[in-house]
């Protein structure tokens, strides 16, 4: 969502206006290529990348290999995405820190929320 508004805002001058440019974020996403799954969603849907209308009228004599290819393969895709969230999990693995080991009788500091809705406290670290 956040990246559709933001968009919406670099698109647009007026507020009122954004309506009008809708088109243009929704052919962005639809175009670019996701870093999940290596392909563009318009490319797992059709098999090939998808075009603005201006370049599709300049090379609409030309018949290229892509334009023929039926979607991937949905195995292949499930793979890619099972490769690519392994791949995230141990990068987010390597980040972590250890847990604490506190002792009974060990003083630490608790930190309490800045809203007083949160009771909750949390052991910030050994003191």
């Amino acid at each position: 969502m956040r990246t559709i508004t933001n968009l919406l805002k670099v698109e647009s001058n007026k507020s009122s206006a954004w309506p009008n440019h809708l088109w243009k974020v929704q052919l962005v996403l639809n175009t670019t290529k996701h870093k999940t799954t290596g392909c563009s969603p318009f490319k797992l849907i059709f098999g090939l990348e998808g075009q603005t209308p201006q370049i599709r009228t300049i090379l609409a004599d030309l018949l290229t290999p892509e334009s023929t290819k039926s979607p991937e393969d949905p195995r292949k895709v499930l793979q890619k995405l099972k490769m690519n969230a392994e791949h995230e999990r141990a990068a987010f693995n390597r980040k972590r820190r250890d847990t604490l080991c506190v002792k009974v009788g060990d003083f630490v500091l608790l930190s309490r929320g800045q809203s007083p809705e949160k009771f909750g406290c949390e052991i910030l670290h050994s003191w």
